[in-house]
């Protein structure tokens, strides 16, 4: 008598099924479980791996479940903090330390720069001119000596 005209699965495709849907037919989908449910009545080699993969189940459940070890819970634990906490922890962190330090010795001599010399009026006026003649055509050398007018 051959399993595989009778409509039967074979014990190959029993087996690969028993590793992916586990040992408890009645939770595998309606098709196969009643052609898994045939097999194992008509084989002895599927009834012995049913057995099997029902005694494996069964000593995985009896297992104490292992816990996280303190240090991860609290690594967890930590991570779910309030998210305004979490961004002024970022920006306090070391990346920003060297920042902020180069940053402030530079904006301090801005500002004591711009406040503590004021420009004069007339010379405001001059560093415009110098800054237009810098970028104008009509200023440009027109010998070609590299910006030396012999006069």
């Amino acid at each position: 008598m051959s399993l595989e005209s009778d409509g039967i699965m074979d014990l190959n495709t029993f087996n690969e099924h028993l590793d992916r849907l586990g040992a408890d037919l009645a939770a595998w989908p309606e098709p196969l479980r009643g052609e898994a449910e045939q097999l194992v009545s008509v084989s002895p080699e599927a009834a012995d791996a049913h057995a099997d993969a029902l005694t494996l189940a069964n000593l995985l459940a009896a297992l104490p479940a292992a816990g996280a070890p303190p240090h991860l819970a609290a690594r967890i634990g930590s991570l779910a903090a309030d998210p305004w906490q979490r961004l002024m922890d970022w920006f306090s962190g070391a990346l920003w330390r060297p920042v902020l330090a180069a940053c402030l010795p530079l904006t301090l001599g801005f500002v004591i720069g711009l406040t503590l010399n004021p420009v004069p009026e007339e010379d405001a006026y001059l560093a415009a001119d110098v800054g237009l003649m810098a970028f104008s055509e009509s200023y440009a050398d027109p010998v070609g000596n590299g910006g030396l007018n012999e006069d």
